[in-house]
């Protein structure tokens, strides 16, 4: 679990990992959206990046634009479908680029 530990330093991305679950947890560029993953994993590296690949790849943008488009310009929800879009994009795109770091780390 160490290297994956230091990847997640190295990215800047909040982390909080026990025995048998964790919390990764990051803040969009664009908006600030707080995007936290929490997975439950077999306590091994190779499941953790399994179980958190998987949450990535199942992230879905439309989805997520969907649950906050109602509430446009309230709690902290952009004001706008484009930046809303834009924010669910950038958060698709980090969460992917996280997974891809952990693969190459346990390789």
């Amino acid at each position: 679990m160490k290297r994956i530990i230091k990847i997640l330093d190295d990215m800047g991305i909040y982390h909080k990992i026990e025995d048998n679950s964790a919390l990764v947890e990051f803040w969009t560029d664009t908006a600030g959206q707080d995007i936290p993953t929490e997975i439950d994993f077999d306590g091994t590296p190779e499941d953790f990046v399994k179980q958190f690949s998987e949450a990535a790849e199942n992230y879905d943008v439309d989805e997520e634009v969907e649950v906050f488009a109602n509430m446009r310009g309230q709690r902290g929800v952009p004001n706008t479908i484009r930046e809303l879009l834009d924010d669910c994009e950038e958060a698709k795109q980090t969460l992917t680029e996280i997974a891809e770091a952990l693969q190459k780390a346990i390789k």
